[in-house]
C-alpha cells in the first residue's frame, strides 16, 4: 500500500488530537438487504453503535463521518488476531510514528455488510474509547459505501433511506470528498467557509482564522488530550448560515495547526436533526431544525 497521507483532525479536542491517516479501501463486497435501521447509543456526545467483525462481537463502535479509516484499538485486533497489511503515519504531541493498518475480513452493521473494509491502530487505553466503552470508530472506509440517513431524533442510522427530495425545512449542499471526508461550503457572513461534517465533533471547530472575520477571540487554554496537552483559542462565530437559520456569537474552539488541505474547520453533525449522506450522488441534505 502506498504510504500517502491525509490529514485527520480530531473530532474532540480534549481527547484526540490529529491522524495522518491514508487508507486504500476496495470498495467490493458490499451486500444489503433493503433498508436497515440501526439504533444508535449517544455517549459523552457521540453516537455508538454494534458492529461485527469477521462475525465475532458485538463491539462498540464511535460514529465518525470525520474520519476518512475505520479506526481499531489495538488490543482489539490482537484479540481478534487480525493481520497488519501495512503500516501508516499518526501525528500526536509526541511526534509522528508508524502504527499498524489491519485487513478486516468483513465488518457489518446491522443488516449491512461490507469486505475488504482496512482499520488503523489506536493506542490502548485511548480516553476517547474508553470513556465509552467503544473499541475503534467507523469511519468512512464503511460509510461511504452506502447511502445513509443520520438521525439524531430518534437516534438512528438508516441505511438506504427512500429519500429522493429535501424537504422545506432542509438545506442541501452539494459534497467534495477530494480530502476522503464530508467537505461542505458554509456562508460565515460574506464569505464561504469550507467545512468537514464530522459526527466525532463535540463542537464547532476553527483550524485558523484567516477567513473568519466573525471570529471573537474570548480566552486561551491548555486541554489534555491522549497524546499529550494543546494550546486552544475560546472564541464566538457569527454570521454562520446553515439553511435558513443564522448563528450568531456561537462558541467556538480554534485549533492550533491546519486541517485537511483547503479546509477551514468542522461542523459537528449532532447539531443538526437529521442528515441524508447521499454517497451516490455527493450530496448532503441536513435538517437544522431543533432536536
Amino acid at each position: 500500500m502506498a504510504n500517502q497521507s491525509i490529514l485527520r483532525t480530531a473530532g474532540v479536542v480534549f481527547t484526540r488530537f490529529a491522524l495522518f491517516v491514508f487508507v486504500l479501501s476496495v470498495f467490493e463486497g458490499q451486500m444489503i438487504s433493503a433498508q436497515s435501521r440501526v439504533p444508535f447509543e449517544k455517549s459523552n456526545g457521540m453516537a455508538v453503535v454494534p458492529v461485527l467483525i469477521n462475525g465475532q462481537g458485538p463491539f462498540r463502535f464511535v460514529l465518525d463521518t470525520g474520519s476518512s479509516a475505520c479506526l481499531i484499538d489495538e488490543s482489539l485486533a490482537q484479540e481478534l488476531t487480525l493481520e497488519s497489511s501495512s503500516k501508516t503515519r499518526m501525528m500526536s504531541a509526541a511526534g509522528i510514528s508508524e502504527v499498524p493498518v489491519y485487513g478486516l475480513g468483513n465488518l457489518k452493521l446491522g443488516d449491512v455488510e461490507a469486505l475488504n473494509v482496512h482499520a488503523v491502530s489506536v493506542p490502548p487505553n485511548s480516553e476517547v474509547l474508553t470513556s465509552r466503552k467503544a473499541r475503534g470508530f467507523l469511519g468512512l472506509s464503511f460509510l461511504s459505501r452506502f447511502n445513509f440517513l443520520l438521525n439524531y431524533k430518534d437516534q438512528s442510522i438508516t441505511f438506504e433511506p427512500e429519500v429522493t427530495e429535501a424537504s422545506a425545512s432542509e438545506a442541501v449542499y452539494s459534497v467534495d470528498r477530494s480530502q476522503g471526508v464530508y467537505v461542505v461550503l458554509v456562508p460565515v457572513g460574506k464569505e464561504l467557509a469550507r467545512f468537514v461534517l464530522d459526527s466525532g465533533a463535540d463542537g464547532i471547530m476553527l483550524f485558523n482564522t484567516t477567513h473568519f472575520p466573525y471570529v471573537r477571540a474570548i480566552s486561551t487554554s491548555v486541554v489534555r488530550t491522549a497524546y499529550g496537552e494543546r494550546h486552544v483559542i475560546r472564541a464566538e462565530i457569527s454570521g454562520l448560515r446553515i439553511g435558513k437559520r443564522t448563528l450568531n456569537k456561537e462558541k467556538v474552539t480554534i485549533l492550533t495547526g491546519q486541517g485537511p488541505e483547503g479546509c477551514d474547520g468542522l461542523l459537528p453533525a449532532k447539531m443538526f436533526s437529521s442528515l441524508y449522506f447521499d454517497n451516490r450522488g455527493d450530496r448532503l441534505m441536513v435538517n437544522p431544525e431543533s432536536r
